[in-house]
């Protein structure tokens, strides 16, 4: 399963400018606001790209805004094979992270919103995302969802209220597999079982966690409305 983290448009970029890179150990290219090579005068950003630590860095940035737009490095002059760390910026603030070597994505690549809350986080094995977790927030900022999905279609789920209890989650290797929901208490309320998709089993728990019987379960409607 391959997962392109965006944005990784400046790739493109660099290699179209790779031959003023052998020239000089440091060579700055303006670029516009598409990030393609332009004149001085109609640029709105600068590539630095400059030799350190036995590696070929790159740096991008804005011309006349103090802010960053991504860095990286390269093992080689043509800046063909990706090497070490890189950062995407929005004004200035990381907003995605991750490591390259030998030219793929590996390990754990992060993306945060510009606050600092944790949308993505993908690890990467020599290119390939062998798994996949999302986050998304309450207004408050505490974590509402949170989903896993990994290379071999396990995926899991979990649901959050605003105070950080557990209100349900699920567990699914492809289209089998289990559903929780809980009380405030932490213990189970529900417990369903899927097989392709569809509802194989179904029970109900009291708040101290007996299960209801079939006959209590059947009641149940009668005795609401009672």
């Amino acid at each position: 399963m391959r997962y392109i983290l965006n944005p990784v448009f400046i790739f493109g970029v660099l290699l179209s400018t790779s031959t003023l890179a052998q020239k000089k150990d440091t060579t700055f290219i303006y670029l516009d606001s598409t990030m393609t090579p332009a004149a001085k005068a109609a640029a709105c950003c600068v590539e630095k790209i400059f030799a350190k630590d036995g590696l070929w860095n790159i740096l991008v940035a804005y011309r006349y805004k103090p802010y960053r737009i991504m860095t990286g490095s390269y093992k080689d002059k043509e800046l063909q094979e990706a090497e070490g760390l890189y950062e995407y910026y929005l004004r200035d603030t990381v907003i995605m992270r991750g490591y390259y070597h030998n030219g793929a994505q590996s390990g754990i690549w992060k993306k945060w919103t510009t606050d600092g809350l944790v949308t993505d986080s993908v690890y990467f094995d020599n290119g390939n995302a062998v798994g996949i977790a999302k986050f998304v927030y309450h207004d408050n900022r505490h974590l509402w969802r949170y989903s896993l999905e990994t290379d071999d279609k396990q995926k899991i789920t979990k649901v959050y209220d605003t105070a950080d209890v557990l209100l349900s989650e699920g567990h699914f290797q492809e289209k089998d597999g289990e559903m929780f929901l809980y009380y405030p208490n932490g213990k189970v309320k529900t417990h369903s079982v899927y097989k392709n998709n569809q509802r194989m089993m179904y029970d109900l728990f009291d708040e101290d966690g007996k299960k209801y019987t079939e006959q209590e379960y059947n009641e149940m409607p009668r005795k609401k409305n009672e």
